[in-house]
């Protein structure tokens, strides 16, 4: 699930390449032979912000790149592979990262209910 968010690559004239955000979920569910089931879970999540003019640390810009830089989002990421193994009606927090720049914390959290 996501969206496409337009970045401006010329300013004269105004150019945009579209970059896809979002979050996409991938689960693989295997029964292991005690009863319980080994998930094989990959996460990836990205969504755009804007950076702040202290977060930037580079080299003053030319007025082009300026004026197409200016207001550009940063697109933030998020990976994960991950196995866990669980039995029916269990919930588990699996991983989490802290964004070293915004200190934004993504959890995941798994439960595994089975459907009769």
């Amino acid at each position: 699930m996501g969206s496409r968010v337009p970045v401006v690559t010329s300013s004269n004239p105004t150019q945009f390449q579209y970059v896809d955000v979002g979050t996409n979920v991938d689960c693989e569910a295997i029964t292991t032979s005690d009863g319980r089931y080994r998930l094989s879970l990959r996460i990836e999540r990205s969504w755009p912000e804007l950076e702040s003019s202290s977060e930037t640390k580079s080299a003053p810009l030319s007025s082009e790149a300026r004026a197409v830089g200016a207001q550009q989002p940063v697109i933030r990421q998020f990976r994960s592979d991950n196995e866990v193994i669980l039995r029916d009606g269990q919930t588990l927090e699996t991983d989490f990262a802290t964004d070293p720049v915004t200190d934004k914390v993504i959890k995941i959290e798994v439960s595994l209910n089975l459907v009769k």
